[in-house]
């Protein structure tokens, strides 16, 4: 089970779990959760009581738990509407085409779904080329 950051330590991943903490407090159990871009699943803890299925391609030279779909957030294989709520933590940044991604998170998110989406306001760059 992850744990929750100190202020001291990085108030910015404190203040994201926060975030995350509170968006999953309005998931009940017979929701499906989509973390999109999930990397590590730092978050998935604090789904435990929903269905949690996670998306990466993987394509980093880093850490990943097991993704339920590898694949690019542009096509995810599932169909239409499958999931109540979506997580994008920290991966706009990161894509090429966020509009496209955002165009495939909506089409897989029920009509009356949610999506918590995150973006850090200043980091170094990182994970490149991605």
């Amino acid at each position: 089970m992850a744990r929750k950051p100190k202020a001291s330590q990085n108030s910015s991943r404190y203040w994201l779990h926060e975030v995350n903490a509170n968006f999953a407090k309005n998931v009940t159990p017979n929701m499906i959760v989509l973390d999109a871009g999930a990397g590590d699943q730092p978050y998935r803890h604090l789904f435990d009581h929903a269905q949690y299925e996670s998306a990466d391609f993987e394509a980093v030279n880093k850490t990943y738990a097991k993704s339920t779909y590898v694949c690019d957030l542009v096509q995810i294989p599932v169909d239409d509407a499958r999931f109540d709520r979506v997580l994008l933590n920290q991966v706009l940044e990161h894509l090429p085409e966020p509009t496209l991604v955002l165009t495939e998170l909506h089409r897989v998110l029920k009509p009356d779904g949610l999506i918590l989406c995150t973006c850090p306001l200043f980091y170094e760059e990182h994970e490149q080329p991605y």
